[in-house]
């Protein structure tokens, strides 16, 4: 489920809906042969690279895969990862978006639907970040 919630996402941040839209109208108008090839093969360079993306984003580390026996260590390496990737944003200058906020807890449900999150705030995320480094 978290490889489709995160394609969905890539496909929709890199607008191929639209894209799909655009060839489809190519095909309807008998535009050239051109045309509707260079249409379709920018869909599929998007489908392809988002595709990837999505299976990247979700492949454990090679250090989570040193460990196959233990799911348990394999989802608190992942909490662990996704828990320092959201401090990481809340260091930068600049504020963080509902966009991120969003993203972050559905990426959590995907790893542990049982988790309890905090509230998100940058002393919270802190001692999240601490208690997921101790935990994996």
């Amino acid at each position: 489920m978290a490889f489709i919630n995160r394609l969905h996402d890539l496909l929709k941040e890199s607008d191929f809906n639209q894209i799909i839209e655009e060839a489809q109208h190519a095909s309807t108008n008998n535009e050239s042969e051109y045309i509707l090839q260079a249409k379709l093969e920018r869909a599929d360079n998007i489908m392809t690279s988002c595709m990837l993306q999505a299976e990247w984003s979700i492949i454990p580390s090679k250090r989570a895969c040193s460990h196959p026996w233990s799911p348990a260590l394999i989802a608190a390496q992942r909490k662990k990862g996704l828990v320092s990737n959201l401090l990481l944003v809340m260091k930068s200058p600049i504020p963080i978006c509902q966009h991120i906020e969003s993203r972050f807890l559905r990426n959590a449900r995907a790893i542990d639907p049982s988790w309890e999150l905090p509230s998100i705030t940058f002393s919270n995320i802190q001692r999240l970040a601490h208690d997921t480094t101790k935990d994996a």
